[in-house]
């Protein structure tokens, strides 16, 4: 039996055309297809959620915010109890209006950020 044969015997007969290796170039370009066009829309959202706090130390530094729930801390009403990444310690943090901050307690504020997840 050939090998003709054994490949042909679920279509009737007809030898099977070999499988065509998919290109290397294929799945980077669909990937950095799918970050520009996604990313536009996914940063003003994040930019939108990410808010000034202050620890319980006096440190400024920006984080996710997001009102229904988080994973990086503990919510104590409108405060939580989360990780401030400019002194390295576990602190309670409450929102900061920002219209009450200078230009420069605002950029200090913006300089650190604590972890990407909500």
């Amino acid at each position: 039996m050939s090998l003709l044969t054994v490949r042909g015997r679920g279509n009737g007969g007809v030898a099977a055309s070999p499988r065509r290796p998919r290109p290397r170039w294929l799945v980077p370009l669909t990937l950095a297809f799918a970050a520009a066009v996604i990313a536009p829309r996914i940063a003003p959202v994040r930019r939108a959620l990410d808010t000034v706090v202050r620890c319980s130390s006096g440190h400024l530094y920006t984080t996710l915010w997001f009102p229904p729930g988080s994973f990086k801390a503990i919510r104590f009403g409108r405060s939580r109890f989360q990780r401030c990444p400019v002194g390295h310690h576990w602190a309670v943090v409450r929102r900061v209006d920002q219209s009450g901050l200078s230009p420069d307690e605002l950029a200090e504020a913006h300089e650190h950020h604590d972890l990407l997840l909500i």
